[in-house]
């Protein structure tokens, strides 16, 4: 039907059999497979005769994690390895996050956004979360923060999470002022991810299309 040699054939699908674990799969009848093996072999026919567009919808909705990843890794390698142009529909945000390079926004039918992820998360990730395992504390910085360019998110006797904007402070400052008042044992660095960006801009900010 796509009148593909037998040899790219063969090779397609011996390599996407490993890939995709498909070799107990294969001479099974549909009928007989879980949602998680039926999407594993339709992922496979459709890249089987190197098509140069793909359009996938929520290809991972359902599925346990180790799928999931399968699928994605296959994805990404397939884009990478033939260049074929994958279009995917997803409200999975892990799916935009380790297989998409760029992103189309919609909102009540409108294009607000279209570009590079990077690009996406560079200019509308404003803020990153900061985690410290801390001892001997001497105050309560939730109390005594209110003026300053950082918000206290969660705190104890041993743990810190703190939110700040990236364009109005740095971390060292921030480093600077909590250890003024206890002792840094740890720090964690967080960026905003897709989905805490989305979150905030479904809220009510407003972004102009790309």
């Amino acid at each position: 039907m796509y009148q593909i040699s037998n040899n790219e054939y063969q090779k397609n699908l011996k390599k996407f059999t490993e890939i995709l674990d498909l070799s107990e799969l294969l001479n099974k009848q549909v009928k007989n497979l879980s949602l998680g093996q039926k999407m594993r072999c339709e992922i496979a026919a459709t890249f089987l005769h190197n098509p140069k567009v793909v359009y996938l919808d929520e290809p991972t909705i359902g599925l346990d994690i180790l799928v999931k990843e399968n699928i994605r890794k296959f994805i990404k390698d397939i884009n990478e390895e033939k260049k074929t142009t994958v279009i995917l529909t997803t409200h999975d945000l892990k799916d935009i996050e380790d297989v998409c390079d760029r992103i189309i926004l919609l909102d009540k039918g409108q294009i607000i956004y279209d570009g590079t992820k990077e690009f996406f998360k560079n200019t509308y990730g404003k803020y990153i979360v900061a985690e410290f395992v801390v001892q001997n504390k001497t105050k309560n910085l939730s109390i005594e923060t209110a003026d300053e360019d950082f918000e206290v998110m969660e705190e104890n006797e041993k743990h810190l999470k703190i939110k700040f904007n990236h364009e109005k402070t740095t971390i060292m400052n921030i480093v600077n002022y909590i250890s003024n008042n206890c002792e840094i044992l740890d720090l964690h660095i967080q960026e905003q991810d897709l989905e805490e960006i989305l979150k905030e801009l479904y809220r009510g900010d407003v972004i102009h299309a790309k």
